[in-house]
């Protein structure tokens, strides 16, 4: 369904659904996907608060008492401080990943933006 709201150009309503998912850590995965549609689209702006949006939501995620949606949310974190890595936020890359809950997927996280930015760490 997102997927058609971005197909329309329908950002609106993209941003509606993606906020209307359940699971806190699909729902900033729907959020995440949204802002990668709209910095492709020329619309860094919105990508960068829908981007904000899916963080506070996947931190949200990482408190659930249900041990695999706290993973989940953990994982996103990690494609989110890739995501702002690769739009330019250095900074709020590294406060996104050196701030992910789980030990091991903070560490993969830490490790991934080495990779991508050798002087950021």
């Amino acid at each position: 369904m997102l997927d058609r709201f971005i197909a329309d150009d329908d950002w609106a309503g993209a941003e509606d659904f993606a906020h209307s998912v359940d699971e806190l850590w699909q729902r900033a995965e729907s959020l995440a996907r949204l802002a990668r549609a709209l910095a492709k689209a020329g619309r860094p702006t919105d990508a960068m608060r829908i981007r904000s949006d899916a963080v506070a939501v996947a931190r949200e995620g990482e408190l659930s008492n249900r041990v695999q949606d706290s993973l989940d949310s953990s994982s996103m974190l990690r494609e989110l401080a890739v995501d702002l890595m690769g739009s330019g936020e250095k900074d709020r890359a590294l406060d996104v990943a050196r701030r992910i809950a789980n030990a091991g997927k903070r560490q993969r996280a830490l490790e991934t933006l080495e990779q991508l930015a050798p002087d950021a760490l």
